[in-house]
């Protein structure tokens, strides 16, 4: 069985959805019997003199691999690379001229939505990233949209594998109430395009029995604890941080609904571990969340991105009658691990 060099950000940081989406593929690969060596490239909690030293241990790692390959006639290893922008995608550009080089297949797996103005663009960062696009052997997207998208650009070899959830504990029948306190919950990278803010500014329009959680970290959260307490607002909402995954759990089952109109996401892995634990999410009118959370309970859009529309979004959401078990059942049939594991086998090592 040939082994798999998975090169991404750190798998263990939880911080950001692809860490989390690298720990679940890497599990699930290895519930396929295959073998897998992930090898990280760069660690949101590194400084860049330390992240420069990760990538050029990754580089060194993929040579050692293959010259213990070549020593030992073994087949040469297939190298996984998780692709996102900016620095991420000079460093995947860089391995896979060097995996291509030294005689492995490449498959690339897409997670940004910075792609599709990359792609739009004349510049510099479409150029390098259908170079990738063009010499992978296997193109992998989150979506149908995303698919589309990439393939108005002629890029071939592509796939579709969306991102997945852990089987969620058995979710208890239990409908919304109409009386008690309502815990709305966001949680992202605090920058401004995940529009936490707009949240905030919902809930100021929102009664007073609502209140909001916000986990996460990021250069804007300056900005969003002064928007709280210009509001007058800053009793009814708590920062809390980055979380890890135990924590993560508990918050989606202890909230009314979670609420992250992002116009700057390619699939939302946060909606769908929501709905896995039964609880409602509110988005944005973005067109790639949107076409993954296509036809599932649960999913209640604002049509615009404005306070007012997050605030009926989220009353639409608090009042509804769906119990929440019908959302965790449905999300789990269609984004569970095992329904995934079905693509990742006839679709992307089915000649591994």
């Amino acid at each position: 069985m040939k082994n798999i060099l998975i090169f991404s950000t750190a798998p263990s940081s939880e911080m950001g959805g692809i860490s989390t989406a690298v720990n679940l593929l890497t599990t699930e690969l290895k519930k396929q019997g295959l073998s897998t060596t992930n090898i990280t490239t760069h660690s949101p909690k590194n400084g860049k003199i330390k992240n420069t030293f990760l990538f050029i241990s990754a580089i060194l790692s993929l040579f050692f691999t293959r010259y213990n390959e070549i020593t030992n006639k073994l087949p040469a290893s297939t190298v996984y690379v998780h692709v996102g922008p900016k620095g991420s995608l000079i460093r995947k550009l860089i391995l896979l001229h060097l995996a291509k080089t030294l005689g492995s297949k490449v498959y690339s797996h897409y997670h940004s939505a910075t792609f599709e103005n990359y792609l739009h663009s004349d510049g510099f960062w479409k150029k390098a990233l259908l170079s990738i696009c063009k010499k992978s052997d296997k193109n992998i997207v989150l979506s149908n949209w995303w698919f589309n998208v990439f393939s108005n650009y002629k890029v071939t070899n592509l796939a579709i594998v969306p991102n997945f959830v852990e089987a969620a504990p058995d979710i208890k029948e239990r409908k919304q109430s109409h009386s008690t306190e309502k815990t709305i919950f966001s949680i992202s990278r605090l920058v401004q395009e995940k529009n936490i803010q707009l949240v905030i500014e919902a809930i100021a329009l929102l009664p007073t029995n609502y209140s909001l959680k916000i986990a996460g970290d990021g250069p804007y959260r300056s900005e969003l604890e002064k928007l709280s307490h210009d509001l007058d607002i800053g009793h009814r909402i708590e920062f809390i941080g980055w979380v890890n995954k135990e924590q993560k759990s508990t918050l989606y089952l202890n909230s009314d609904v979670l609420a992250v109109p992002s116009s700057h996401d390619s699939f939302g892995l946060v909606f769908i571990e929501a709905l896995s634990f039964g609880c409602p999410v509110v988005i944005g009118p973005n067109p790639a969340v949107k076409a993954a959370l296509n036809e599932l309970p649960g999913v209640y859009e604002a049509q615009k991105y404005t306070a007012q529309e997050i605030a009926d979004s989220i009353i639409t959401a608090t009042t509804s009658n769906l119990q929440r078990k019908i959302l965790s059942s449905a999300c789990q049939e269609k984004y569970s691990a095992d329904a995934i594991s079905i693509v990742l086998k006839n679709t992307i090592f089915s000649d591994e």
